[in-house]
């Protein structure tokens, strides 16, 4: 970049679509799993977090790529939870597809999997993420020590509290890639054998 600019503009491509599925699916990636970290804006921690999904979900139709039906239907009147899977059980070629979506649920009462917070901790973990739309809003880049810890703790409580799905679709996975040797998935020219 030239240092002598009187002004810079940057654009985020995430305000159009916001996730990163077409570079995933460049020819010869021959994706299996996503493992999809939504941290989307959605005004409220109660509104769906689906949004970016069904973008997703539409370029990959417009381009003739497998991908699952995202079915939101299924989760209507539902709580947002910490986590959603999509996949196509008929078609071992599909990627199954993990949501994993910020919202402070378990987060509140747990400071680990199983591990509850005593007293004092429970402040800590006592915030909204997104019904609050200046402390952690995407245009803030300013967040004190204390709420970037509450998002970072977060996150990674995310995760932790779904070891067990993330473990049983990498094992789903790996008997559908089975499944397709046996099928003879095309392969794109590029692709690594």
């Amino acid at each position: 970049l030239k240092n002598d600019l009187e002004k810079l503009c940057l654009i985020d491509a995430g305000l159009a679509f916001n996730s990163p599925y077409p570079l995933l699916f460049q020819p010869g990636r021959d994706v299996d799993l996503i493992l999809s970290f939504d941290f989307t804006d959605r005004k409220k921690d109660s509104n769906d977090p689906f949004k970016t999904l069904l973008k997703a979900e539409d370029w990959a139709r417009k381009h003739e790529i497998k991908f699952p039906k995202i079915n939101v239907d299924n989760y209507k009147g539902i709580n947002v939870q910490e986590l959603y899977i999509f996949e196509d059980e008929n078609d071992p070629e599909c990627p199954i597809i993990m949501h994993f979506v910020l919202v402070n649920k378990d987060f509140r009462t747990y400071k680990k999997p199983g591990v509850k917070r005593n007293e004092s901790e429970k402040e800590f973990a006592n915030f909204t993420v997104y019904d609050d739309q200046k402390t952690f809003h995407c245009t803030n880049f300013q967040y004190s020590e204390e709420n970037f810890n509450r998002l970072s703790q977060l996150s990674e409580f995310i995760v932790l509290n779904n070891i067990v799905q993330i473990k049983d679709c990498i094992i789903r996975s790996i008997q559908n890639k089975q499944k397709r040797t046996h099928t003879g998935r095309q392969r794109h020219i590029s692709s690594p054998v």
